[in-house]
């Protein structure tokens, strides 16, 4: 096992596969969304031309169509983050397994950062599909989604595996790259108030400059940072891959990787997050929330379990994070 760089990965013609994120839902809440933001302006030019326009039928078509519109380009954000060479999650062929925990809209983070994760196929026991049922409390309603996971069995020493973790953790604990420019300008400001060595000056100028140089790259125009974590380790040994909107399915995942290694039973569990938590459950409930990059929900049941009031909560959420 080692931990590469995106940039090592990029000769797809090493790979008898490669499995990466369908784009065709973002694609189509981008056309829907759009479609209703524009469509419900057509009553509202009719009125208006008949002189029937009141303030409560502006005020309610711009509040609409300006959710129809956010709605919609944060679809067309994730389709076009979906057609970079960095969207995939999987690559693999007769000798090694790579899987990238990175997240491909965080796109615009340095591609020489190790967010892979390369294992040979002896480093694996044993691979299996499996199934959550989420429920989630949403104030007065609830709501329940679906997740399909690749759990991955390692068999590898302590060193190896708290390299992963540390990688993992890593990942999650990336700031955005505007408040990392904005550290190291604040880094610099202070060496050069402290009276620096020169050295010391010029090395936080080449990282600005590094930085910098990102954010002017054609494909890595964002500086935000998406809270979206698809590789998680459980229990020291279980390697989860969410495996949810990506192509090919898992069905035919299963199929290219078994010929490579064993598969174990598919198992499915059930969470409910509106349910009183204590103890592990508890936390091991806010860490699934966040790693599903559903903070809000994480935010919720720390304000019911400790309570916390929002800030607090979020506080709470930060720490853990790191």
């Amino acid at each position: 096992m080692r931990l590469i760089s995106i940039q090592d990965t990029s000769d797809d013609g090493l790979y008898d596969a490669v499995f990466k994120t369908s784009g065709l839902a973002s694609f189509l809440v981008f056309i829907i969304c759009l479609g209703i933001g524009i469509a419900i302006w057509i009553p509202f030019i009719t009125d208006y031309l008949k002189g029937n326009v009141s303030l409560w039928w502006i005020l309610g078509i711009g509040w609409v169509s300006f959710w129809c519109l956010l709605i919609a380009w944060f679809g067309w954000s994730r389709y076009k983050a979906g057609l970079l060479t960095s969207n995939w999650l999987v690559k693999l062929n007769s000798n090694i397994i790579l899987i990238k925990f990175r997240s491909f809209q965080n796109h615009a983070y340095r591609q020489s950062d190790p967010v892979v994760i390369e294992l040979s196929w002896k480093d694996i026991e044993w691979i299996r599909k499996t199934k959550e049922t989420s429920h989630k409390d949403r104030g007065q309603d609830k709501t329940t989604e679906y997740f399909t996971y690749l759990d991955l069995r390692l068999s590898l020493p302590e060193k190896e595996i708290n390299a992963i973790k540390e990688g993992l953790n890593n990942e999650r604990q990336r700031k955005p790259l505007r408040s990392s420019l904005s550290e190291l300008q604040h880094k610099l400001f202070k060496a050069r108030k402290d009276k620096a060595s020169q050295h010391e000056i010029d090395y936080i100028k080449d990282q600005i400059k590094q930085e910098k140089s990102i954010r002017s790259n054609k494909t890595s125009k964002s500086s935000a940072k998406y809270h979206d974590y698809p590789v998680r380790l459980l229990n020291d040994n279980l390697l989860r891959v969410r495996w949810n909107s990506i192509s090919p399915n898992i069905k035919k995942a299963l199929e290219v990787m078994g010929s490579y290694t064993s598969i174990d039973e598919e198992i499915k569990f059930v969470t409910d997050s509106s349910k009183e938590l204590s103890g592990k459950a508890l936390d091991d409930m806010i860490l699934e929330r966040l790693s599903q990059g559903d903070e809000f929900d994480a935010i919720r049941i720390v304000k019911a379990n400790y309570g916390y009031n929002t800030t607090e909560a979020v506080n709470f959420l930060e720490e853990l994070k790191k």
